[in-house]
């Protein structure tokens, strides 16, 4: 991506703060936007891009490369299906949330 200029002169520093002030369009829910080459970019992320490197399309472009959820189990294809949003998801955690959920519902039935 190309620097923008009349990106940079819709930013003010804040001399107090030290904060990036955005002066430019705002959304409706409150994030700054950018307008180039009939594209529109969140000023945040646009900045970023500009200074750092570039964002990854998604976070599940960095969760591809983890070995193993969060309590530890290992992501091999036997412990590992997809949920209907694309992600990842322990076979081992599923299987003891769902114990416990069964083991907490007879607990108030009965």
């Amino acid at each position: 991506m190309k620097p923008a200029k009349p990106f940079w002169s819709l930013v003010q520093e804040d001399a107090d703060s030290g904060c990036w002030i955005w002066k430019g369009t705002v959304s409706r829910y409150g994030y700054g936007l950018h307008y180039q080459d009939r594209k529109t970019f969140r000023a945040h992320r646009f900045a970023y891009e500009q200074m750092v490197a570039p964002v990854p399309d998604s976070p599940s472009s960095v969760n591809r490369e983890k070995t193993h959820c969060l309590n530890g189990h290992e992501f091999d294809p036997e412990n590992t299906y997809i949920t209907t949003r694309g992600e990842r998801s322990c076979r081992t955690c599923h299987r003891e949330y769902q114990r416990e959920w069964q083991r907490l519902r007879r607990l108030k039935v009965g």
